[in-house]
């Protein structure tokens, strides 16, 4: 029989209810994305800094080799108007030296305000740009363009920094201006006597330092 309807009322219908208890996780799914705690990962991890002063180390090894290789060769046969690959390939990886030593010290400085300890230290990295940059300036000055012995050289045809510092030699001219033999040797002596084992010193603190921080 069907219900009865009374006139202006609604049907009483038989509803199955399909409500879940409310849970922890839909809250927050309601509630959006959650706000940050203030916290965040650093831009730059010391992970990432050991690994560049890394790659920047074996640069510099690379750039200490060529420079040794190209460079005693250039102390016994430079001449300006010759051997002018060799020069050229000397220059290069001094210069190639120079930028890792620069690039170790933004390292550090990046490290220094991340608050990251990286290694080599600033010691070692600001010893090392010294270094390369006393190298990169005393050889510009040994490079000379003339000299003026007298006729015993003249013959044998003047090569190198050796024949530059004999004392058949009168006058030496670098980049167009004559020097005096004293001032000359003095930079000979840096370039040569120096730069090279300050350089391998700090070479050994920089790879000392980095197997004393790895695990």
């Amino acid at each position: 029989m069907p219900p009865k309807v009374v006139y202006g009322a609604r049907p009483r219908l038989n509803v199955t209810s399909y409500a879940r208890a409310v849970t922890d996780a839909d809250t927050d799914a309601d509630a959006g994305p959650a706000e940050p705690d203030g916290r965040s990962e650093p831009l730059v991890s010391a992970e990432s800094l050991a690994g560049l002063t890394r790659a920047l180390g074996w640069l510099l090894v690379i750039g200490g080799v060529g420079l040794a290789a190209t460079g005693v060769p250039l102390i016994f046969l430079y001449r300006p108007d010759g051997v002018g690959w060799l020069w050229g390939a000397h220059n290069a990886t001094s210069i190639m030296f120079l930028g890792a030593a620069a690039g170790t010290v933004a390292v550090l400085g990046v490290g220094f305000v991340r608050r990251v300890r990286v290694p080599p230290g600033w010691f070692v990295a600001l010893g090392l740009l010294a270094a390369a940059v006393l190298g990169l300036v005393s050889g510009q000055l040994i490079a000379w363009d003339r000299l003026a012995p007298d006729d015993l050289v003249l013959r044998l045809g003047p090569r190198g920094i050796v024949d530059a510092l004999s004392g058949d030699v009168g006058s030496i001219v670098v980049e167009g201006a004559e020097v005096s033999r004293g001032a000359y040797a003095a930079w000979a002596g840096v370039h040569v006597l120096a730069v090279p084992p300050l350089a391998v010193g700090l070479g050994w603190l920089f790879r000392r330092q980095r197997a004393d921080r790895e695990p």
